[in-house]
């Protein structure tokens, strides 16, 4: 989930080897979001995240937090290392729905230096650039109340140039795998038993 959440310096608690916990209020909240996102309605930076799980090889679907700029997309873990960001980090590929339209997308998550580069040279100078706080407000939301915030957070982890961030995975365009196109195809056909793929409605 996306939506007002913890600070990035104060990671949710987890066990040794276990996922980091969001707050309670996400369980709460996901199932709703979930549905909305579905059917299309807006909600800010918000999109439905669908990945493979990856112990149970089952679809997963997750409101996430999607930051566009100058054509380039990432995702951000805002509650750390959750299963959904476990679950990306393995498949190195999902699906995302805004607006009702699904696109697939393979992600590479960034190490601590990239992701130092992107909150100093990509996310803040995006943010300074929008009036009226707007751009600060949307931040927080994001999980931090500045830019700054992330990247003392990010120093302070910091062990190799090359360690994963785990919180930032970059996005790109990819075309959808011949199983994922029967599931599309198998979905719509459920959805529209009169309709044939490939027929139009008057020919039926």
């Amino acid at each position: 989930m996306a939506m007002p959440a913890q600070q990035i310096d104060q990671p949710s608690p987890r066990s040794a080897n276990g996922p980091a916990r969001p707050p309670f209020f996400v369980g709460l909240f996901n199932p709703i979001a979930r549905r909305l996102l579905r059917g299309g309605v807006p909600m800010g930076p918000n999109a439905l995240l669908t990945v493979r799980g990856r112990t149970s090889g089952l679809d997963r679907s997750t409101p996430v937090a999607v930051v566009a700029i100058d054509g380039r997309r990432w995702v951000l873990a805002t509650f750390g290392d959750t299963n959904w960001a476990r679950n990306l980090r393995a498949a190195g590929r999902a699906t995302i729905t805004i607006n009702r339209r699904a696109e697939p997308v393979a992600s590479r998550e960034l190490s601590t230096t990239e992701a130092e580069d992107f909150y100093r040279d990509t996310l803040a100078p995006f943010v300074n650039r929008i009036p009226l706080g707007i751009g600060r407000f949307m931040l927080a939301l994001l999980g931090a109340k500045d830019a700054s915030t992330r990247l003392v957070a990010l120093k302070e982890r910091r062990g190799t140039p090359t360690e994963p961030s785990q919180m930032l995975f970059m996005l790109r365009k990819r075309a959808f795998t011949e199983a994922e196109t029967a599931e599309i195809v198998d979905e719509w056909t459920q959805a529209n038993p009169l309709i044939v793929p490939g027929q139009s409605a008057c020919a039926r």
